[in-house]
């Protein structure tokens, strides 16, 4: 009866899944019919609320996209209504790329919204529809909005009555294919809506989802949140990635009728909850694509608590209050990012519920898995692959969003190191959530080591690092007056400064570079102090201004006086000390001076290829004043603005311009208007295309009171503009060569100087035309050829004198390519476990086969229609069986991939074959052979080695001839001694070697006439024992609705028609079992079938399982797994059900006593002994100490780490 209750809820669960509407209420009420105890009755309970919930999703009206417009007859006035829709400008549309409908709800967000529109604006992706509606803002946000009006295609301010109205009034004026939303104060990375539409199309989904960095006030990131599975967990954790990185189909909001505006803070929460009832096709994309600050309705937390409770009594049904405060701190932001839940309580209530909610239970314990697993975004520094590149690490204390020039500099050089093939990470610690400003390439990694999980993994224990009074105290830098105390050490150990060192010292603890180059004095004090004395890294600290600036003056910002202190200290383990100038030597202190050396700033490639495109053609030049740099006291562009007014009477026709912002422009704008001049036309705001501005003037101002270097005077000069500075103005006046590239004025009386140096240059047209020649040709010494030669200079002279890490020359990164058939079933999924291994261990590896890639590397191979018909005629062969066995036989000498198509593989240094039949024929085998490459195959049967049976029943034709085969009829029983002819004749080769994962079948190999002559290895197949791990019975059988108060018999029901796989043996088994015993219940993985109906136990079969922890589930909840094969290799099952501590009984056959140890993984009996396999399983029943035994072996035998370390020393 329970097995038909069962086959019952399986059958319910696949109607509903499938849509068949009329079916499954037919299937309902039979069910109920047969529910007569109290599980039975639960779950049909609560499957008719579930369905009743889907049925409510069938909306037939169209809700997405039914208004142009906001209509008129609404409530509430409209304050404001513009964008492309009503001006009929035309959208930029890319033919055949979805739509998508990208809408922003605001309210009141003036300081953020700027940020969060350009983020859309600036999106890679070619079809995008852009909405904005705002609330009536009052703050001055909606002025803000309209500075975008001509870019978006719609925008409207109007009252509304929450969010989540404003958000279905985005919906209806939506008339993408796609819809995402992004709150004012949030901002998408530049590729968002690219990916994400990628992911959505490639895999075939209604949702894309993805993880974000999450931010505090400050924009500080608190963590790099990752995405997370689609699946019941959700349920319980709230939407699987940030709201606003989900990308769905119109026809998801279409069918769901849009939000419930009945709630305040969770309707999304409501929605995607909706969605996975509804059934829609989910998937996360593994990247980060938004950056999230806190703040609004979203972070309220009352009602937060009382809307999470009401969507989770949504789902589960009434909820006891302690049971919700468990369920809400289990879902919580936080207890995802290294705080914990507590163990116990999850063990009470997962209990709770396993008694009493099958799905809140499932729910529950999907969660808590996947807090188990890996990060899956995790960056790794990157490493060289030729011996005599370097590995860099290029360090800032901050560069997201930074547009200095400290920061172009470094960006830039770190393109040119990579694209020399040095291996170039870029790493800061500061938490700062974004993209760099400057366009860094692709392929360089950048870690923030201040975001979880890098700040936890690489934090140095506080007593390994020695940055203490007694090592650094008592130095004397003059200039500096100050001498910290021990106190002030102590307190320096207690602030955020030491910890940052803590991160970095593990960093580069963890990971070893030849040289890191730390720009800025705020990172020394990080990357320097907690340096030790046997470190051999080259460290440089770059300079990027005046060290008197840097090092002393009160405008370079430190919060103290010993921060001062620990920036100078700092450069004692600093190896050398880059400088702008040989001028600026003086300025370092005494005691570090001889280490220092000129690292030029240089020009940005984009300046230099616009410049030497445009030419010095002074006399096409307008009549444009240009001044560039952040409107700040430093810039002192007031005194600009003065001496312009004072001088405009002699400037006939020329016209001053301002690019830059910062914290004085209104400041600016109001001195504007008390000179009599018009604002708009002076500031023009910031560009990030300066290089398309400088050409546009033809004398260009600069009134810093102090500079480094003066970068922008640079790239004004090497567009032929001569330069206006004043001549104590540090670095600039390195640059300019008085009445040579431009003019150094006093700056005594600064506002008259700019006013009569404007009036002397701009009135002589002969000397703009002469200083702008020179600077033209004067910018050109600062070159990024420049940069790298110094930087060249150093690291060889390094090299020679103080033994830096060798640069020994070592091979390229190994190219390895697994050869399978397919990446399912056993041999297959055994392959991929191994590509893993490999990759663990470094090596380049790529897993070839019929099936879809499974990762970037993989490749997916396909036949020809006319290979394919050949193919499928060929297959005959393969059906013609005679002896009761019915075990496969291989055509190995049908039509398979041509030469010409594993030409490729040449590109590979190691080919490694697994199970290649229907893939590879004998003579494209001999093909690949030919190559010269080192060959590995990896035998999952004995096909390789015979004349076409996978396994020989006891047959020993394969060590002589092959011939008479007894599994096939007379007809053809001899067309097994040709294949085997031919595999002699053509699989001889010095670089193959076979590897088998049991001895047994090493044994048949060497005993073969095929490879009696080739190397033969045993390396065990690996899995990862993090994932196949115990999990309680309690919990486990709750997770699969399994008896909690029977014994628990595991197997897998595939291919039980193959006489080998031992199905009769095992009903056999089940009979007699059920004739001694009722405490027994069946766990099959794999589906149903006419045979296992049979049964004469209770059974479950839970179908097929892609996920492994859930086949690790499946194995924690049975109490032994029985493998009846009477001839069999390495089988998968035994490695899985080992490591989760379950015992196997199984047949003496094969390999399978190298994984069945008696007494520790289970028992073995002899081959067919039904009477003695019984036995075993009532003993194992019993038996307590297998989960411990079990665990223990495989962690000790079957990992796939030590797999992969395996093959590689087969290689070598």
């Amino acid at each position: 009866m329970k097995s038909l209750v069962s086959k019952k809820m399986t059958e319910l669960m696949e109607l509903r899944k499938k849509g068949h509407s009329v079916a499954l209420k037919k299937a309902i009420k039979e069910f109920e019919a047969l529910a007569t105890d109290g599980p039975s009755r639960d779950f049909i309970e609560r499957f008719k609320e579930l369905v009743a919930k889907s049925e409510t999703y069938i909306q037939p009206e169209k809700f997405v996209g039914t208004w142009r417009t906001v209509p008129r007859d609404t409530s509430e006035e409209i304050l404001f209504e513009s964008g492309k829709r009503l001006k009929q400008s035309p959208s930029s549309v890319l033919v055949g790329m979805p739509k998508v409908t990208i809408i922003t709800v605001v309210f009141n967000n003036v300081e953020t919204v700027a940020k969060c529109i350009e983020s859309v604006l600036a999106q890679t992706y070619g079809n995008i529809e852009y909405i904005i509606v705002d609330g009536a803002s009052n703050d001055g946000t909606l002025d803000v909005i309209k500075q975008y009006e001509n870019d978006v295609d719609y925008v409207v301010s109007q009252k509304d009555h929450g969010i989540y109205n404003a958000m279905n009034k985005g919906l209806r004026l939506a008339t993408g294919d796609y819809i995402a939303f992004i709150n004012a104060d949030d901002f998408f990375i530049s590729t968002a809506v690219e990916w994400s539409v990628e992911n959505l199309i490639k895999n075939g989904l209604d949702i894309s989802y993805a993880g974000f960095y999450y931010a505090d006030e400050n924009g500080v990131a608190v963590v790099a949140d990752e995405s997370k599975p689609w699946s019941e967990a959700m349920l319980v954790e709230g939407v699987p990635g940030g709201h606003e990185t989900l990308f769905l189909h119109k026809d998801c909001y279409n069918q769901l009728n849009g939000y419930d505006e009945s709630y305040r803070l969770a309707a999304d929460y409501h929605l995607f909850v909706r969605c996975f009832f509804a059934g829609f096709k989910a998937g996360p994309l593994q990247r980060n694509i938004l950056v999230m600050m806190p703040g609004g309705t979203s972070f309220n937390e009352e009602v937060g608590i009382k809307e999470n409770r009401r969507v989770l009594e949504y789902c589960f049904g009434p909820l006891e209050s302690d049971f919700f405060e468990f369920l809400y701190g289990l879902k919580y932001y936080k207890n995802w990012h290294g705080y914990p839940v507590d163990d116990k309580a999850i063990e009470h209530y997962l209990s709770k519920a396993a008694k009493s909610n099958s799905l809140l239970h499932k729910a529950m314990f999907e969660s808590i898995e996947n807090r188990k697993r890996q990060l899956k975004g995790r960056i790794l520094p990157a490493e060289k692959e030729k011996g005599d590149k370097l590995k860099i690490c290029i360090a800032l204390n901050y560069l997201t969003n930074a547009s200095g020039g400290a920061e172009r500099i470094a960006i830039e050089s770190a393109n040119r190191f990579h694209r020399e093939g040095h291996a170039v990470t870029v790493i800061q610690c500061f938490g700062i959530a974004g993209e760099p400003y400057y366009q860094l390439d692709s392929s360089i990694p950048v870690i923030d080591l201040a975001i979880f999980p890098y700040k936890d993994e690489y934090l140095m224990p506080a007593d390994q690092i020695d940055i203490s009074f007694e090592r650094y105290g008592n130095r004397n830098f003059p200039k500096l007056d100050f001498q910290p105390t021990e106190e002030d050490f102590v307190n320096w150990q207690k602030s955020p400064h030491f910890w940052r060192s803590q991160v970095y010292a593990g960093f580069f603890h963890h990971h070893k570079f030849d040289v890191v180059i730390s720009h800025m004095p705020s990172t020394y004090p990080y990357t320097l102090l907690p340096r030790n004395n046997d470190d051999k890294t080259l460290h440089i600290a770059s300079l990027h201004n005046s060290p008197e600036f840097k090092f002393y003056s009160p405008l370079y910002p430190a919060e103290s006086a010993m921060e001062r202190y620990m920036r100078l200290v700092s450069l004692e383990n600093a190896d050398k000390i880059g400088l702008l100038f040989e001028d600026f030597r003086s300025q370092v202190p005494e005691q570090f001076q001889e280490k220092c050396f000129v690292l030029p700033n240089f020009l940005s490639q984009d300046i230099v290829s616009v410049a030497d495109s445009i030419g010095n053609n002074v006399e096409a030049k307008s009549k444009v004043i240009l001044s560039v740099g952040r409107l700040s006291d430093q810039k002192d562009h007031a005194t600009l603005i003065k001496a312009y007014a004072k001088a405009r009477q002699h400037l006939a026709g020329w016209s001053l311009k301002i690019y830059g912002e910062g914290p004085l422009k209104n400041k600016l704008e109001k001195l504007c208007v008390e000179l009599g001049l018009e604002p708009s036309e002076i500031l023009m705001g910031a560009r990030k295309d300066i290089h398309n501005i400088y050409p546009t003037g033809a004398v260009f101002a600069f009134p810093s009171l102090f500079e480094g270097f003066g970068l922008t005077a640079l790239e004004a000069m090497s567009f032929g503009l001569p330069v206006i500075a004043f001549d104590n103005c540090e670095g600039v006046k390195n640059l300019v060569g008085n009445e040579q590239t431009g003019l150094l004025i006093d700056s005594n009386d600064r506002i008259s100087s700019m006013s009569n140096a404007l009036v002397k240059l701009c009135g002589n047209t002969e000397l703009v035309s002469k200083l702008g020649k020179s600077a033209f040709e004067a910018a050109r010494k600062y070159s990024l050829h420049a940069y790298l030669k110094s930087f060249e200079h150093e690291v060889e002279g390094w090299k020679t004198n103080t033994n830096l890490l060798p640069v020994v020359p070592t091979k390229n990164k190994l190219k390895y390519a697994i050869l399978a058939t397919y990446t399912e079933g056993g041999a297959g999924i055994a392959a991929v476990r191994l590509a893993k291994g490999l990759r663990q261990q470094g090596v380049d590896c790529s897993v070839i086969s019929f099936s879809p890639r499974m990762h970037p590397s993989d490749y997916k191979m396909e036949l020809s229609q006319e290979q394919q018909v050949l193919y499928d005629k060929s297959l005959t062969l393969d059906k013609n069986h005679t002896h009761e066995g019915s075990t496969f036989f291989s055509n190995q000498m049908y039509p398979s991939l041509e030469k010409s198509q594993v030409e490729f593989l040449r590109h590979f240094d190691v080919i490694n074959l697994h199970w290649i039949q229907m893939f590879l024929s004998v003579e494209v085998i001999e093909y690949i052979l030919s190559f010269g490459k080192k060959v590995i195959w990896t035998l999952h049967d004995m096909a390789p080695l015979t004349g076409g049976c996978h396994y020989s029943n006891g047959c020993l034709g394969y060590t002589n001839d092959c011939s008479e085969c007894p599994q096939l009829d007379s007809k053809v029983n001899n067309y097994p001694q040709q294949v085997l002819s031919e595999k002699i004749k053509r699989w001889q080769s010095k670089n193959l070697t076979i590897v088998s994962p049991s001895q047994w079948l090493a044994d048949c190999a060497k005993q073969s006439q095929v490879f009696r002559n080739t190397p033969v290895k045993v390396i065990r197949n690996g899995l990862d024992t993090d994932v196949f791990v115990p999990t309680g019975k309690e919990h486990a059988r709750s997770f699969f609705n399994l008896p909690q108060d029977k014994k628990i018999l595991l197997f897998t029901c595939q291919s039980h028609g193959e006489r080998r796989k031992g199905f009769k043996e095992l009903m056999e088994v089940a009979h007699k079992l059920a004739e001694q015993r009722d405490d027994l219940h069946v766990l099959m993985f794999g589906h149903e079938s006419e045979e296992t109906k049979k049964l004469p136990i209770p059974y479950t079969a839970l179908g097929h399982i892609n996920e492994e922890w859930k086949l690790a589930v499946g194995y924690s909840a049975a109490d032994v797994t029985l493998l009846p094969s009477l001839e069999d290799n390495l089988p998968n099952v035994i490695l899985e059900s080992s490591a989760c501590g379950t015992p196997v009984i199984a047949f003496d056959s094969g390999g399978i006593r190298d994984a069945v140890v008696g007494k520790i993984t289970g028992e073995t009996v002899p081959r067919l002994a039904v009477n003695s396999f019984i036995e075993k399983v009532n003993s194992t029943l019993s038996a307590t100490h297998y989960t411990h035994s079990s665990r223990s072996f495989a962690v000790n035998y079957f990992q796939q780490t030590q797999a992969g370390i395996n093959y590689i020393k087969t290689i070598e």
